[in-house]
């Protein structure tokens, strides 16, 4: 078992729930649960940071814990400043965790902790901490010396002498032609170095030895156990033969003839007991709220378990299902002349076998919109104060669930939607005081869900979209002329063309030229909609339309000559049958359904076909309340697609968001048929 990955994760499990209990305090500062949870977050990290080679980490959380120690103990109280600080300790710490980050930024933090704190205690006495867990660690270190080091400066003569400040260490030269004493004295080596030590002070103080060179000169590695010298990465610095391998046992055991059984049995000891320890810290926590990143498999006993799954394995789960979606098409394709009835049974059975196992992929992929809560809540409070702006923010309906692809995809345009309705549409407080509006602003997000769609709105209460500023913006960058009427619909498309953006200077929230524009190609990236509806000085509510999942899409197969095209059912309000001549009486393009002219368009004159049948079929699409008629030859059927998207030559052409894969193996194209409108 990898201890140390399972730890990272668990760790990362952690973070989460520590920012989340921190946007909590935020809100409502007393609340001695909170307080208490953070500190076992915090002390739960520490404990076990240090053995998993976390120092950084470990002195972090251990002065973020003194913190959080004079909270619980009444004798600091929750202010903003300790708010800014833990939420920057966090992002710290996820980046530690991940590996992204050196100890530059943690010597920073620690420091301000520390000074809030009013200690005098140093930065080098928070690095005392790990002594304790100092332990003998064996390393090969891989020494290249090149004629380059004398030119730098570095004597290497001293830095091997240096080796000396380590527990032991023997060393081994390779390709001594030359005595490696006139090496050095004459500055031209033709040997390079394998050394063999030990520490008690971990690899900062191998590195030590070696602060002057670059990482290209020498390269270090831990030796975990005998068959680190046959493993692969020791094998990229040389390739060793059994005796070979014996010499430097040997040399080892001759040191120590335990190291590695105590090193082993130790780690493998102490890091399953901390990792249980973490475990059950974290169960505990799961108990007391949701945790919305794992997946839930009900079982027969009446407390649900959750497992954590890689996306990874999900997204080959999907895809197989998918395939098996295509090839239960193709059976019926096959098979649909059949007159066996037994056979006709099985080819329902496995339809029927085929979708329950398509629901229950899918529904394992769906994650609640509320995972993206805390990340929104913090962004609120960053661009709030940097703009001097009072907001309250209110969720609704955030246990809706999507694709988790989807939700990942969409946390960009919601948080680019919420920078513009902070920074563009709620005014200033002293603004509102004077428009009898609340000092604070409104912001509310609201989902739901609606047949095969989810919706999300995002509602605020402030000035509305700015028309004027809008056209004005538009003239200066020629995109219409200075007497041209525009509507209002026709001013939103413009706020949403490339690069468009009304703000006069650029700040750390706009001004940038990355605009609406962005968030309009995500969400149709996504098979999504986005629609705005404003008023002025009431505010903006901007509508995002979303497919549950962007794998699966129930169609209805359509012909036109002799193509075939798939209309989303889901958007299909009603078909007909008419006569080419009643449709095509008069050149208005326009058809009298239900007391309402809608406008229609032929899909054979659309695609440059001259002739036309007696009959046609005329479908009704609805989508987004607005309604088109599209004109085909004739409607083949039903058929559940697996979407594809399209390619580089033709994602541009908008009347097509998609292709699919037919049960005959052709391929057919899913029309976006309000598009054809446009």
């Amino acid at each position: 078992m990898d201890f140390k990955q399972e730890y990272i994760e668990e760790v990362k499990q952690i973070l989460k729930n520590l920012e989340k209990s921190i946007m909590l305090l935020d809100q409502e500062p007393n609340q001695p649960d909170e307080i208490n949870n953070i500190y076992r977050y915090l002390h739960t990290v520490k404990g076990s940071a240090g053995m998993f080679d976390f120092k950084d980490m470990e002195r972090l959380t251990h002065e973020l814990e003194n913190v959080y120690t004079d909270i619980r103990d009444g004798i600091r109280t929750i202010d903003e400043y300790v708010l800014d600080l833990t939420l920057h300790a966090i992002d710290i710490l996820n980046d530690l965790i991940e590996g992204s980050v050196d100890s530059g930024p943690t010597d920073k933090i620690i420091e301000s902790i520390i000074t809030l704190r009013g200690q005098e205690a140093s930065l080098e006495s928070s690095q005392s901490l790990t002594a304790n867990n100092n332990k003998k660690e064996a390393f090969s270190i891989f020494f290249r010396p090149t004629e380059t080091l004398f030119k730098r400066g570095i004597n290497v003569s001293a830095m091997l002498e240096d080796l000396e400040d380590l527990t032991w260490h023997e060393i081994i030269i390779h390709n001594e032609s030359v005595p490696f004493e006139k090496q050095l004295a004459d500055q031209k080596f033709v040997s390079w170095l394998e050394i063999l030590a030990v520490s008690e002070e971990g690899r900062e103080a191998v590195d030590d030895v070696f602060l002057f060179l670059n990482d290209q000169d020498f390269q270090v590695l831990k030796l975990e156990s005998k068959e680190s010298f046959t493993n692969e990465e020791y094998k990229k610095q040389v390739v060793l033969n059994d005796d070979e391998v014996e010499f430097r046992l040997g040399k080892l055991e001759s040191f120590d003839a335990e190291i590695f059984n105590k090193q082993a049995q130790q780690e493998k000891t102490n890091k399953s007991a901390i990792l249980q320890e973490v475990k059950h810290e974290l169960q505990e926590l799961q108990e007391e709220e949701e945790q919305v990143e794992t997946i839930a498999i009900k079982k027969s006993s009446k407390k649900s378990a959750h497992i954590n799954v890689s996306t990874d394995k999900l997204d080959d789960l999907i895809n197989i299902v998918s395939e098996l979606v295509t090839f239960r098409s193709e059976m019926q394709h096959l098979l649909s002349d059949e007159k066996d009835n037994e056979i006709t049974e099985a080819v329902e059975k496995l339809e029927f076998l085929t979708l329950r196992l398509r629901d229950s992929a899918f529904n394992i992929r769906l994650v609640p919109i509320n995972i993206l809560q805390v990340k929104l809540q913090r962004l609120i409070r960053t661009v709030s104060k940097d703009l001097n702006k009072e907001i309250e923010f209110i969720t609704e309906g955030l246990d809706t669930e999507l694709d988790r692809s989807i939700i990942t995809a969409l946390e960009a345009p919601l948080m680019h939607i919420i920078r513009n309705s902070l920074d563009h549409g709620i005014e200033s407080p002293d603004e509102r005081e004077s428009r009898n509006k609340p000092r604070k602003g409104l912001l509310k997000l609201y989902s739901y869900n609606s047949g095969d769609h989810v919706f999300i709105q995002i509602q605020d209460d402030g000035n509305g979209i700015d028309f004027e500023k809008i056209k004005k913006k538009a003239i200066e960058k020629g995109l219409i002329k200075a007497k041209q009427e525009c509507t209002e619909q026709e001013l939103i498309n413009i706020m949403m063309s490339p690069g468009f953006s009304t703000a006069d200077e650029v700040t750390k929230v706009s001004g940038r030229g990355v605009g609406m524009d962005v968030v309009k190609k995500e969400i149709e990236s996504l098979r999504g909609d986005i629609d705005i509806s404003t008023e002025d000085g009431l505010g903006t509510i901007i509508t995002l339309r979303l497919p549950l999942t962007l794998t699966i899409l129930d169609t209805l197969v359509v012909k036109v000559s002799e193509e075939k095209y798939l209309i989303p059912i889901n958007e299909i309000e009603y078909c007909y049958e008419e006569d080419h001549a009643v449709l095509f009486k008069n050149n208005r393009r326009l058809i009298n359904y239900d007391n309402v002219f809608i406008p229609f368009v032929s899909l054979r004159n659309h695609f440059g076909h001259e002739e036309h049948p007696e009959k046609e079929t005329v479908i009704i699409v609805k989508k987004n309340d607005v309604r088109i008629a599209v004109v085909v030859d004739d409607i083949i059927g039903q058929y559940q697609t697996v979407y594809k998207p399209l390619n580089e030559l033709i994602q541009d052409i908008d009347c097509f968001s998609g292709a699919s894969i037919l049960g005959d193996g052709t391929t057919a194209l899913i029309l976006n048929a309000l598009k054809l409108k446009n």
